[in-house]
């Protein structure tokens, strides 16, 4: 069952992401629906208090009843019918207070993952989400669907389209540098900094924005720099550059041509 409410995150305690496992279920002719997996019992709680889970992407949320810190189990049916499945998926987990004070949060955990979209062997998060659909006559479109990561829209009319973007040098010279010019000057113009989430003040740290420019400092060479709107296209312009010679993006593009020729 869903519900609606407000939550107060004084004194709220913080549930680890690795307390959380959630996993998206393809259901034929409907949406996906989850499953999730609670370990709570370490953190004190009182064991009648409720638990919520909320799905989510950017403004549009589907929240969850999760039963009790004792009993974490759903209430009801867990298919994300107000959420688009084209678009990547968040989960956050409240528990909140028994004892009358309404809407009192406990503890937390924002930003989870479903299995299988955590970060890579290596332990970095992607900065991107690449997804394929019917685009007409757009070859690609660069979108931010939420609050996590940027959507790369490749046109499912280009066969192999995302095979291509990771195999391919021609698409990478010609997209990658345009997806980081523009996330960029979404970031730094708008001072688009902090997560959806922070907005209701839960302490995520984790944004996309976070992350984009931890990536485009450690190209740009001075992880204390702070990009302006004075200075970025400079700044924009050098990351770039770093980062097509670090790939060495012109060298294989001209490769690859000189071999279609």
């Amino acid at each position: 069952m869903r519900v609606q409410r407000r939550f107060n995150y004084t004194d709220r305690k913080k549930i680890r992401k690795t307390d959380v496992d959630i996993t998206l279920i393809e259901q034929p002719g409907m949406p996906p629906r989850f499953e999730a997996v609670l370990r709570l019992s370490h953190l004190g709680l009182p064991g009648e208090a409720p638990v919520f889970i909320e799905a989510y992407q950017s403004e549009i949320m589907q929240r969850f009843d999760w039963g009790t810190v004792s009993d974490p189990k759903p209430s009801g049916d867990t298919s994300l019918w107000d959420l688009d499945e084209t678009r990547p998926v968040r989960f956050r987990v409240k528990v909140t207070d028994p004892s009358g004070n309404y809407g009192r949060l406990l503890a937390a955990a924002f930003a989870i993952t479903a299995k299988g979209d955590e970060p890579d062997e290596e332990g970095r998060q992607s900065i991107i989400d690449i997804k394929v659909r019917d685009l007409d006559e757009v070859p690609y479109r660069i979108e931010f669907p939420d609050g996590e990561r940027i959507q790369l829209t490749l046109n499912s009319r280009i066969p192999y389209a995302k095979d291509r973007l990771i195999q391919d040098p021609v698409f990478q010279a010609f997209i990658f540098p345009a997806i980081i010019r523009e996330t960029l000057y979404r970031i730094i113009l708008k001072d688009d900094r902090l997560p959806e989430s922070d907005t209701e003040g839960n302490g995520d740290d984790e944004s996309w924005q976070g992350r984009w420019l931890i990536f485009a400092k450690r190209l740009y060479g001075d992880m204390e720099y702070e990009p302006s709107a004075d200075d970025i296209d400079e700044f924009i312009d050098r990351v770039i550059e770093k980062f097509s010679n670090s790939y060495k993006l012109c060298e294989r593009l001209v490769k690859r041509l000189e071999n279609i020729s």
